[in-house]
């Protein structure tokens, strides 16, 4: 595989994250003749196997067949269309359904029965959109086709029309189906299409599904797993890939439920880091039918952020997985989240007042300002928060906690070497006004268990702390604090102390 392909589709941790692709948008991506027509017929060849078992066994319908990213014994992960995909490209055609259930449902008769029901109790568009999305987005995409079919019927119906008309529009439909679906029959669409109803189109893909189902085993024996080698890359088409690659994971992350989108964002982090960090921000693709750059990727990758406080912006890149297992990655990166949450927390998992206040404050109207004004202050507001957000979800602290009183608007980031960070976000916390100046303290524990008491400004006077201002390069001077090595450092004891003289209250941290 091209190493520069490889790098693309390995970014983040090597981890199972399943991705589907739709080999459609796949090809529309490459500018590159050459390139587009030389994945065409490998991708073609494998499509149109398994569609034509599909078609003899089911008659006129086909399903959509879709590349997935397969993590390999050696970790390193491949695009792979193959049999055995018609299983995950059901799975994600009926998200969020385990797949299990979906295989559960066709052990007999009355199930299969009871599954029909289900599918065929969605009378609207709205509900189907609610239930199972991703089938929803394949009923979009049938409008279009039916739309396309409608009007090459009213061609074909006009009397008006030239012959060579009439050909030119039937070529071009028939060459489009066909590429993929040979055995398609036109005719039979036209008539789906001048007949169509959300009823008709959910009986049509449960035939589908039952049919692949039916008929799994022999769909995988017949065709072997392949993997697209995808090694004639250039530079730009790289770029191109890479975008393509990081739109799909976007949908994902989007999609999927809480607990699952962590994994998910590993990819997107590292994505980010180089591609709007570095500002490589020239490249762009259409992708479903919208154009995408890696700014406004970026901006959806903000709000997944901003709304979900508590995954973590985490880059593996520096990690040296080379001498583990699948399950020993799982476990590490699992450990590693833990650690990072912290081992006990004074502010717990579940308390992410922090973040939402940011959030809310990033999104008042200040009234003296300018609508202008008023946009720009807001994007300072969440450019701040993803600063800090990326920055200490990486920092490993032990625990964090949340300032009263004259520490009141500051959060404390405490760590292994019993260094102290506090970081003002407030500087009024009634008001809710954001604090967008204030200096960053850094102090040992051992200090801050004796002076939590002052005042900062006491604190400052008598050269107590190292203060650190939010200006380029900031982080870099913190991680020198955090990275420190003192002798006989133990947070743990000071942070007993401070219990134990209740100057921090504790909330323990809740295990599912």
């Amino acid at each position: 595989m091209n190493e520069i392909v490889k790098k693309t589709l390995n970014r983040g941790a090597p981890i199972d994250t399943p991705i589907l692709l739709n080999m459609g948008d796949f090809l529309q991506v490459f500018d590159d003749d050459k390139l587009s027509n030389e994945y065409r017929e490998a991708i073609k060849s494998i499509i149109c196997s398994i569609s034509n078992i599909l078609i003899f066994h089911a008659g006129d319908t086909f399903i959509p067949v879709f590349a997935t990213l397969t993590l390999g014994d050696d970790n390193i992960k491949e695009l792979r269309i193959s049999g055995e995909n018609i299983f995950t490209s059901i799975h994600e055609i009926l998200y969020p359904m385990d797949i299990m259930d979906i295989i559960d449902s066709f052990e007999s008769s009355a199930k299969i029965e009871e599954f029909k029901k289900r599918i065929l109790a969605i009378k609207t568009p709205e509900e189907l959109s609610k239930k199972f999305p991703r089938l929803f987005e394949l009923y979009k995409g049938q409008l279009e086709l039916n739309n396309g079919l409608n009007i090459l019927s009213k061609v074909l119906e006009d009397p008006k029309a030239s012959i060579g008309t009439k050909r030119q529009y039937l070529e071009a439909t028939v060459n489009y189906l066909k590429e993929f679906y040979p055995e398609i029959n036109i005719t039979k669409e036209q008539e789906f299409a001048r007949n169509f109803t959300l009823e008709r189109y959910l009986n049509r893909m449960f035939d589908v599904i039952t049919t692949a189902l039916v008929h799994g085993e022999e769909i995988t024996e017949i065709y072997q797993s392949g993997t697209i080698e995808l090694d004639n890359f250039n530079p730009e088409d790289a770029d191109k890939l890479d975008l393509f690659i990081a739109a799909n994971f976007m949908d994902r992350i989007e999609l999927e439920q809480v607990k699952e989108k962590q994994r998910y964002l590993f990819f997107l982090t590292n994505y980010f880091k180089d591609n709007v960090e570095t500002k490589v921000t020239r490249t762009k693709i259409k992708y479903h039918e919208r154009k995408v750059t890696p700014i406004n990727l970026y901006e959806r990758y903000k709000k997944v952020l901003v709304e979900n406080p508590d995954l973590l912006a985490v880059n593996f890149t520096p990690a040296d997985f080379r001498d583990m297992d699948k399950e020993e990655i799982e476990e590490f990166i699992v450990a590693y989240l833990s650690d990072l949450s912290a081992n006990w927390e004074l502010i717990p998992e579940e308390d992410t007042s922090i973040e939402r206040e940011i959030r809310s404050i990033a999104k008042r109207k200040y009234h003296k300002l300018s609508a202008e004004e008023q946009k720009q202050k807001q994007e300072k507001l969440i450019k701040l928060y993803m600063d800090k957000k990326r920055f200490y979800d990486s920092t490993d602290p032990y625990f964090r906690i949340k300032g009263k009183n004259t520490f009141d608007g500051y959060v404390g980031y405490i760590y292994p070497n019993s260094i102290v960070v506090l970081e003002k976000f407030y500087a009024d916390v009634d008001r809710k006004k954001i604090a967008e100046n204030e200096a960053i303290y850094i102090l040992t524990m051992a200090d801050f268990y004796e002076l939590s008491q002052h005042s900062k400004s006491y604190l400052i006077a008598n050269h107590l702390c190292h203060r650190v201002i939010h200006k380029d390069g900031w982080q870099q001077r913190v991680l020198r604090y955090i990275k420190r090595r003192i002798l006989g450092a133990n947070p743990a004891d000071d942070t007993n102390k401070l219990i134990g003289q209740k100057k921090i209250s504790l909330n323990e941290k809740k295990l599912n």
